[in-house]
């Protein structure tokens, strides 16, 4: 979610007052403050801004303390706002970077990363609530209709506290419910973003950004009520998620019918939202024909944005994704032509055109390595021996490329996620040796469940195998 620094707009003297020659100690602080969230804005090493960033809080806070003006707190509030979700966004590049190599403790540095990152988000929140809170009550329309300072001032509180809820649950959804963390607290988070978003397009309903990160934020929720993907939503859970998905549509749809290219509105990435959106509702929708035409939007939405960004690999890996979901769904649908049809493109059309950008990108590497996965599978649900044995073959040499050394950009749990699929591919295919090996780092990484290995058919092959048993004997798993 993008957040643009604000500008005061609360003015301290009287019009025509010459500015002073000596800074008042407050001044001081809150030109240090800005100086340093500068600095931390132009590093491109997250853990380098991160430092910068929690200096700038400090002195935000500090100055907070002093005799200062109203129009002075309130830009100070909200610079320390931003500067806590900026910090916070530095910590997860940094963790996303990648280390040289993943050991048996990076859950756990994953876990306290976001622990921290929820932290500041919620300080950020607070320092939101108190900008709204000393602004006044919602405007009414006619005020924001005049853009009375104080009515500003509300309003873009109000958007960023949204950022802030919806980060901020972003966050407890990957920390474990032990720690604090977990779907059900993350959910009444996006219900509080919900509402300021909700707020805040009373007052300027064609906002394109906030359209767009109103949309994102009733996806995130609709996605947490119906549980872990790749299962279809219960139809009890869809009856709640629905409602959001088809709400986020809407914001998407109306930020697309008011953006303008000519004007810098990011169209392309809004189209990105919506196609992903889409996709996900598609995933989850218990009805197979409409999870077809779900499908089928998404992919429309997802080659128009393509068309606007011909550089960026996002959209086109998306399309594959959502090619890939398309094919598996039509499979089970009994539409195995068009199954096999769809995967084709997924390769062509999404991943390898995002590969024709970016030869090295590991999400469109994996994508071709899944699909392959994908259609020697469902070669094999149709009798077809012969191509079922090729796709594992090509799925396998897929997957060693793109985990060969440690691909830079792929998070702890998308790495092993990625290792245990190329162990299925390799014994599909007949390569016990690199299933040996992917399944033994897994091991030593505490990334296997016993039960689920020694149930999981893919690996039958190397059930009976002595190394496989002493795995599921391992006491640690």
């Amino acid at each position: 979610m993008s957040r643009n620094a604000r500008n005061s707009r609360w003015k301290d003297g009287k019009k025509g007052e010459k500015a002073k020659d000596v800074l008042t100690p407050v001044q001081l602080m809150l030109a240090e403050a800005s100086r340093l969230k500068q600095a931390a804005e132009r590093k491109t090493a997250g853990r380098e801004a991160a430092a910068l960033f929690e200096q700038s809080a400090d002195k935000y806070r500090a100055s907070l303390q002093l005799d200062v003006t109203v129009s002075q707190r309130l830009d100070a509030l909200n610079d320390l706002g931003e500067a806590y979700l900026e910090w916070s966004a530095s910590l997860l590049a940094h963790l996303r970077s990648g280390p040289a190599s993943f050991d048996s403790g990076s859950e756990e540095r994953g876990t306290a990363v976001h622990m921290a990152v929820a932290s500041l988000c919620n300080e950020s929140n607070s320092a939101y609530e108190a900008i709204i809170s000393e602004a006044g009550t919602a405007p009414d329309a006619q005020a924001s209709a005049n853009t009375s300072e104080r009515a500003s001032a509300w309003l873009e509180a109000t958007v960023n506290s949204g950022n802030a809820l919806a980060e901020w649950a972003d966050a407890l959804a990957e920390i474990p419910k032990e720690n604090g963390g977990g779907a059900q607290r993350a959910s009444t988070l996006l219900e509080r973003a919900e509402g300021r978003y909700s707020a805040a397009l009373e007052l300027q309903k064609d906002d394109i950004e906030t359209l767009t990160n109103f949309g994102d934020c009733l996806v995130r929720h609709a996605e947490m009520l119906c549980g872990p993907f790749p299962h279809s939503s219960r139809p009890a859970e869809w009856d709640q998620a629905g409602p959001l998905f088809e709400r986020a549509m809407q914001a998407y749809a109306a930020g697309c019918s008011v953006a303008d290219v000519r004007l810098g509105d990011d169209l392309a990435g809004l189209l990105l939202n919506w196609g992903a959106g889409l996709f996900s509702a598609a995933q989850r929708c218990p009805e197979t024909t409409a999870a077809l035409a779900l499908f089928a939007q998404a992919e429309e939405k997802l080659r128009h944005g393509a068309d606007f960004s011909r550089t960026d690999v996002a959209p086109r890996v998306t399309l594959g994704d959502t090619l890939s979901g398309h094919g598996e769904r039509a499979h089970a649908g009994g539409h195995v032509a068009e199954a096999y049809s769809l995967l084709t493109c997924a390769v062509d059309e999404g991943y390898g055109a995002a590969l024709r950008i970016d030869r090295n990108n590991v999400d469109a590497k994996l994508g071709v390595a899944d699909v392959f996965l994908l259609a020697g599978k469902l070669k094999h649900k149709d009798g077809d021996a012969q191509a079922s044995h090729e796709n594992f073959e090509r799925s396998t040499a897929a997957y060693r490329e793109a985990l060969g050394g440690q691909p830079a950009g792929l998070g702890f749990a998308e790495w092993c996620d990625a290792m245990y699929n190329y162990a299925c591919a390799a014994a599909l295919a007949g390569h016990e040796d690199e299933v040996r090996g992917a399944l033994t780092k897994l091991q030593g990484l505490r990334r296997l469940r016993a039960d689920e290995l020694a149930a999981d058919d893919d690996l039958a092959s190397c059930r009976n195998k002595e190394w496989f048993q002493d795995i599921l004997k391992d006491g640690s798993l």
